[in-house]
This record gives structure tokens, C-alpha cells and sequence, in this order.
């Protein structure tokens, strides 16, 4: 008896590949009409089929999402996603084999600023295989800030998503496309959710292409977001902050956080920040006042100010020598405020003028053209 039930198995399993194999040689339009068919074996066997054609099917499969039965419409999106997840899994695949020349869409840029190495390439290749949907929006350039969008917002409300569960790594790859421009609400959300996702830490792979993507994003010019940027790019610790804080002095709108730009400037700039510093020495825009008794101006910071003092720390100077008072300094003897003020403008244009006599005879030295940069980013 179990012999017999042993030769009809292997049959129906026969005539089951037969089946397959025959609606393989069938017009694939065809085959899409039958996922609707009245017998569910018909159903199945088209639908395995289908699938079994491998990617080529994939532009029939499209065209059946406009099918009149919505059971087909059903049948073929899900192809559609089993079909594409096969195929990216095998390109994956070569993609992590060593020396491998395959490559998965979006990886040229994030191997351009991260670096094409196996540890690299294993991390990229592991997060598309997991995300699809950062596949596909990264193969279709038009659909990444809808995806970016989905990823940061919540549906259909101005609010941004929780952070939990959302993907920096992915966030940053969508937010770094260039391909893509995000606009600035986009862009800003997912700055907030990178501030909550990125931390200084690298020790992992992953921390590592992470940091770099922002080291990368922060060095794109975006007027709009120059504050986003900049703040995230110090909390990091990233002297790539160095290029949005060059934008914020450039238009400082807000004035109560221009400090801190100056002090990021002080501490990473070269002679091109001091070229640029210097023609700021002139701007007497006031920035802040504080009062003593009855109203009375005690002391003033004025942007020239501001611009004095980090030219005094990058050629390492003593402030308390033009009159101001030392400088605060963190644990690692960084400035991250640059507070400066003056309590008459006789004090301010003494210090102007020890300044110009001190640059004339010695500022040259510290503007000579600096050493061929070193390529890549900071991490």
C-alpha cells in the first residue's frame, strides 16, 4: 500500500512540473489571464509559472497591473514583489562575492564617499535586501523623496515619525542621492530623526558609513538648512561643520546662534576662513547688548567682534592681549561659544588697531597657500 501511494505522489509531482513547465511555453499574456482562471490548480500552476520565468516576466507582469479582473491586478503585484526580491537576492549575491564588479542601485555614490570595501559593501548589500522598498525608490531616482517623505512624516500629518525603528543608514542614502532634492521640510525632518539616530561612537562598520554619510551631507551647500546642518554636524564632532558655519556667518539671521559658528570656525579653519574672516572686520552689525543698572549699556558684541576673536585663536593668540577676556574651553581645550564683548568702543578700536598692526607684520605667515588637502572625509 505504500508502495502505491509512494508511485502516485511521484506522479501528480510529474505531471505538477509537466504542468509548469507547459505554461512556461505559454504567451506570458496568457498566463496572466489564466491567474483568474475558474480552477485554482489553473490559478496556481500560472501563477508558479509566471514566477518561474524569472525576471524577464517582470515587463508583462507590469502591464497586468492594469488587468479589468482585480484578481489579477492582486496576483500579478504580488509577483511583481516576489519577483523583484528574487532577483535582487541573486544580484546581491554577486554583488558580496570578493572582487565582485556587480553593483546594486545607489551604491556608486555611498562607495564614492564611504569607500568600496567588503566590510562596506556587505552592510549595503545586507540593508537593501531587507529594505526593498529603499531598493526600488533608489532604482527609480524620481520616487526617492516620496520615499524619504513616507520614512520621516507621518501619513498624511505635518508631524514627524518616531525614531524608533527607522533606519539612519537608509535615511542618509535617500538624503545624500544626487539624483534627488528633497524639500526643506523633508530635509529637515530627517535631520531631527538623524539627531536622535547618529551618534559620535563609531564601532561598527555601519556607525562608520553612517558618520561619513553625514560628513558628506553637511558639505552640500543648502542656505536653508545651514543651521540643521551645522548643529548636527558639531553635536558629531565632525570638522566637516566647518562648511555650514561658513554659510551662517556669510547670512547670519540668527543672531543668537552665530556664536557658535565662529567658535567651529576658530578651532577647524585654515587660511581660507581667515581670508574670509577678515573681510568680516569691517561689519559693525550689532549682535547683543547687556545692561547694568537702569538700563544702562554695559558691553556690546558686534559681528566684526565675533570675527576678531576667532582670528586671534587660529594664530594663536592671547585675548586677554587685545582686552578680551580668556576664552571658555571644554575638556578637550575646544571652544564651543565664542563669547566676546566690549565695554566701550574705545576698548573695540584699540583692539582693531593692535590687530592691524599685529596682521601687517604677521598675518602673511599664517595665509601661505595651505598643503594639498587630503581626499575624503573626516572619519
Amino acid at each position: 500500500m505504500k508502495r502505491q501511494w509512494t508511485w502516485i505522489g511521484s506522479l501528480v509531482l510529474i505531471c505538477g512540473v509537466a504542468s509548469a513547465a507547459d505554461e512556461q511555453r505559454r504567451d506570458p499574456r496568457e498566463m496572466i489571464d489564466r491567474l483568474a482562471a475558474r480552477s485554482f490548480s489553473q490559478r496556481i500552476a500560472a501563477e508558479n509559472a509566471l514566477y518561474e520565468s524569472g525576471h524577464r516576466i517582470l515587463p508583462y507582469l507590469e502591464s497586468g497591473l492594469t488587468h479589468p479582473n482585480p484578481e489579477v491586478r492582486l496576483r500579478v503585484e504580488t509577483l511583481i514583489q516576489r519577483v523583484s526580491r528574487s532577483q535582487l537576492g541573486e544580484t546581491i549575491t554577486d554583488f558580496l562575492a570578493p572582487g565582485s564588479q556587480t553593483t546594486l542601485p545607489g551604491w556608486d555614490l555611498v562607495a564614492e564617499v564611504t569607500g568600496d570595501r567588503p566590510e562596506t559593501r556587505q552592510v549595503y548589500g545586507e540593508l537593501l535586501r531587507g529594505d526593498t522598498d529603499l531598493s526600488a525608490a533608489l532604482s527609480q531616482p524620481d520616487q526617492i523623496e516620496a520615499e524619504l517623505r513616507r520614512r520621516v512624516m507621518l501619513p498624511g500629518m505635518p508631524r514627524l515619525r518616531d525614531a524608533r525603528g527607522v533606519s539612519a543608514l537608509s535615511l542618509l542614502i535617500l538624503l545624500t542621492h544626487p539624483e534627488a532634492e528633497h524639500p526643506d521640510d523633508v530635509a529637515r525632518s530627517a535631520y531631527y530623526l538623524l539627531r536622535q539616530l547618529v551618534n559620535q561612537n563609531a564601532t561598527t562598520p555601519e556607525d562608520t558609513m553612517k558618520l561619513t554619510l553625514v560628513a558628506y551631507w553637511v558639505t552640500q551647500p543648502a542656505p536653508n538648512l545651514a543651521q540643521d546642518r551645522f548643529e548636527l554636524a558639531n553635536r558629531l564632532g565632525l570638522p566637516e561643520a566647518i562648511h555650514p558655519a561658513m554659510e551662517l556667518i556669510d547670512n547670519p539671521r540668527r543672531q543668537f546662534q552665530i556664536h557658535e559658528p565662529f567658535a567651529v570656525i576658530a578651532h577647524y579653519g585654515g587660511s581660507e576662513e581667515m581670508a574670509a574672516l577678515e573681510k568680516l572686520l569691517t561689519d559693525t552689525t550689532e549682535l547683543s547688548a547687556s545692561r547694568g543698572e537702569n538700563d544702562a549699556i554695559k558691553s556690546t558684541t558686534q559681528l566684526r567682534d565675533l570675527a576678531l576673536a576667532a582670528l586671534i585663536e587660529m594664530t594663536k593668540q592671547d585675548p586677554e592681549t587685545y582686552g578680551l577676556k580668556p576664552f571658555r574651553r571644554d575638556p578637550s581645550g575646544q571652544i564651543r561659544n565664542m563669547s566676546v564683548a566690549f565695554d566701550s568702543e574705545e576698548a573695540r578700536n584699540k583692539a582693531f588697531a593692535q590687530w592691524k598692526t599685529w596682521s601687517t607684520k604677521n598675518l602673511k605667515k599664517f595665509l601661505a597657500p595651505p598643503n594639498e588637502a587630503a581626499e575624503g572625509f573626516s572619519i
